[in-house]
């Protein structure tokens, strides 16, 4: 066996829960396997330090009230619908994500060719611009943005 499998296996060879065969298996390997055999040694120490710590005793009615919630609650994990809402989430989000993108991209180069001077056929997306960054108070981020875009010291 692999050490991964073994080091998995070490808690239930303390505590007594494996067959005489994985017992067997398990114990060879630790023989042959310094770091299992280390990682079986910590265990063994913190299982050892648990065993010291007191029971606590808890009252009678503390049970009677656990066991009925615990057993109205679902077992884990999702139902087939559940999993199919999560993968639709899932994707309706990464389709926005990509969405976003693609306009942030789309908005930022036109911007950044009017900005430059060559904004292609026409002068209409400068002066939709400068409309829409002219309609703000003094003051603003956008006219802020304005004179850095003119080269406009702010104020």
């Amino acid at each position: 066996m692999k050490c991964d499998r073994i080091k998995k296996k070490l808690s239930a060879l303390l505590d007594h829960q494996l067959s005489g065969r994985e017992a067997f298996i398990v114990n060879e390997h630790l023989k042959e396997c310094g770091s299992c055999r280390r990682a079986q040694e910590e265990l063994a120490e913190l299982h050892g330090i648990l065993a010291r710590i007191p029971d606590i005793e808890v009252p009678f009615h503390f049970y009677a009230r656990l066991m009925p919630s615990l057993a109205s609650r679902p077992v884990a994990g999702l139902s087939l619908i559940g999993k199919l809402r999560w993968a639709v989430l899932l994707a309706a989000t990464a389709v926005a994500m990509i969405t976003s993108l693609a306009i942030g991209n789309y908005m930022g180069m036109r911007l950044y060719g009017i900005i430059a001077g060559n904004s292609g056929p026409g002068s209409e997306s400068v002066e939709i611009l400068d409309f829409a960054l002219n309609s703000y108070p003094q003051g603003s981020l956008s006219d802020v943005y304005q004179n850095v875009m003119n080269g406009a010291e702010n104020e």
